[in-house]
């Protein structure tokens, strides 16, 4: 984490966790799904169940929820390490839904569905 990705709180902002999420998700979602037309259709609750400093290294770990037959859903946690005391504490878990289009945004059937 640096110091542009906080919020006035000199904690971790929201939003650009968001934005870190749903690139991860899609990215995943993308190869697990086989295609490449997934947006993003739902998000749970963001729950931050701790907060992110500056120095921290965040990983996040996906794993496929629910696969349907337009949409995969990937639940997600954010992991905070404190590279200085090599302490971890879980900061964020949510899920989100992808589902596939086409050129036109019509829903469509993920292969292999």
């Amino acid at each position: 984490m640096l110091q542009k990705d906080l919020g006035a709180a000199d904690r971790l902002f929201g939003g650009i966790m968001l934005a870190w999420l749903d690139e991860a998700g899609a990215s995943y979602a993308i190869s697990q799904a086989g295609t490449g037309s997934l947006v993003t259709r739902h998000i749970t609750e963001m729950d931050f169940v701790a907060p992110a400093w500056v120095g921290d290294v965040l990983a996040v770990y996906g794993r496929v929820a629910r696969l349907g037959t337009t949409s995969i859903s990937i639940q997600m946690r954010v992991i905070a390490e404190d590279p200085d005391s090599v302490s971890t504490r879980e900061i964020v878990n949510t899920t989100f839904v992808f589902v596939a289009v086409d050129k036109w945004g019509k829903k469509v059937a993920l292969k292999g569905a």
